[in-house]
């Protein structure tokens, strides 16, 4: 098929740029040498100027400024004059014209990030064309292509983002704003004010959200352990716990579809075990019970992915979404190594595709500023230990997952490892389960428990003593 006139007349057109901007950023460094052109060097290179002229003057300041020299007209103007480029940008009159471009410097900080995006802009448009190029020519693979793509598009994105250095000051008014006050009276009539850093968001279980604070913004979490412990489950009572407080949930779910996923909420919620739910058979006072917990779940901020294949240029594509459109404000996963890497099957090795994944998780967070949690699977080597704890080498294909996570958390039932031998097969629907917070960057690690009830897939707070609800298995 031939391409269409019509479908390349965007070629043709004239790249994003603004005579007025470019002319107001050295109009402004004319005015103000000493203060604007270390503002200017941060934000603006040859390249953000779309005339020649324009780009002449920009490299003869830039000269000037690592001579000592600060670039005002007259110093300008004798600069190049020096490299005979003086005629080239119109002559004394123009750089006097620029002077006058505008009637003050007070907003140059403005007009230098609007120029970065029209220069960013044309960037992403010569970089599209040279995509396009090579999707016309197809000598090369298709998955080449779309990881150059991406790598090219990356670094225009990260271009647009990176941001100019912040003073200390700055640093230290951002940590001081994450703490809140209240003024408590004291016994002798006096109010004292008392601080403490704002928690992310909480689980209500009491003990985990002591530890950590709640899941704060750019946090990337790991829920480990080996398969039938429950991570899953507590995974789900998270997002349950955290809906119910009105905070928006996106979960990603590789293994089970939304349906199991449905049907485990349910069970939560109305301590109906998930095998009769599945049945089917209920009696008059279920159903009604089914009924409640049906109108109260449908009402909650929770969204479900069940796509059974996924990478991480997919994910972060999904999670841009979710964020954009239902204003997720929590991402979990389950689990990180169903996921697949942008080459799966490369010589690079099964280790380095989760390193991948991994990092890219971290990422997702750090960009769309919310909580990432994502289970993981424990390796064997805890089956081959006499102490069946899980440790943090246990991760499985760990590669870099413990260096990106901000928090692991390794989950621990000894009556996991007792059922495997049937020694305690049938006696009873609830499991003491440890939680160890082996990693937290942020903050103290240690031991936190909790109580898992089986049949309703559900976790509740340690009571400290065990919970017998009759046989089960």
């Amino acid at each position: 098929m031939d391409v269409q006139p019509e479908s390349i007349e965007f070629l043709r057109r004239i790249p994003p740029h603004s005579q007025e901007l470019e002319e107001a950023v050295l109009s402004a460094v004319l005015q103000e040498p000493q203060e604007a052109m270390p503002i200017a060097l941060e934000l603006v290179n040859c390249e953000s100027f779309y005339y020649e002229a324009h780009q002449l003057i920009w490299d003869a300041m830039v000269r000037l400024h690592n001579r000592g020299i600060p670039p005002d007209p007259t110093a300008l103007i004798a600069e190049l004059q020096s490299t005979d480029r003086l005629r080239l940008t119109g002559g004394e009159s123009y750089v006097y014209q620029l002077l006058a471009a505008v009637p003050n410097a007070s907003a140059i900080e403005a007009h230098m990030l609007a120029l970065h995006e029209k220069y960013l802009l044309r960037t992403l448009i010569r970089e599209c064309n040279e995509i396009i190029r090579h999707a016309y020519e197809q000598g090369e693979d298709v998955q080449e292509l779309l990881d150059y793509a991406e790598r090219q598009i990356l670094q225009i994105d990260l271009r647009l983002a990176s941001g100019r250095f912040k003073g200390i000051d700055e640093a230290i008014r951002s940590f001081w704003n994450a703490y809140e006050y209240e003024d408590v009276p004291t016994a002798d009539g006096s109010v004292r004010r008392m601080f403490r850093k704002a928690r992310g968001i909480t689980t209500d279980y009491r003990d985990l959200d002591d530890k950590l604070g709640g899941f704060k913004k750019g946090d990337f979490v790991i829920v480990a352990s080996r398969p039938g412990v429950g991570k899953t489950s507590l995974m789900l009572n998270f997002a349950h716990r955290m809906a119910l407080k009105g905070k928006a949930v996106a979960l990603f779910s590789l293994e089970m579809s939304k349906e199991q996923l449905a049907m485990r909420l349910l069970s939560m919620t109305t301590s109906i075990p998930t095998e009769r739910i599945d049945q089917g058979n209920f009696s008059d006072e279920e159903l009604t019970r089914l009924g409640a917990a049906y109108d109260e779940l449908a009402s909650l901020p929770i969204h479900f992915d069940d796509s059974s294949t996924l990478n991480i240029r997919a994910l972060r594509n999904r999670c841009r979404r979710v964020v954009q459109q239902h204003h997720a404000e929590v991402i979990m996963l389950d689990y990180l190594q169903l996921m697949e890497g942008l080459r799966p099957g490369s010589e690079a090795g099964r280790v380095q595709e989760v390193s991948e994944i991994s990092r890219g998780m971290k990422q997702i967070a750090r960009e769309l500023e919310v909580p990432f949690i994502a289970c993981s699977q424990l390796s064997r080597q805890t089956e081959r230990r006499e102490s069946k704890r899980p440790m943090l080498s246990d991760l499985r294909e760990s590669g870099s997952i413990e260096q990106d996570a901000d928090i692991v958390m390794l989950m621990y039932r000894e009556d996991y490892y007792e059922r495997q031998k049937g020694e305690t097969l049938g006696t009873s629907l609830a499991s003491k389960v440890e939680v160890n917070i082996a990693k937290h960057r942020n903050g103290p690690t240690g031991f936190v428990y909790l109580t898992y009830l089986h049949p309703y897939t559900r976790f509740e707070a340690y009571s400290g003593e065990d919970v017998a609800l009759g046989d089960y298995y």
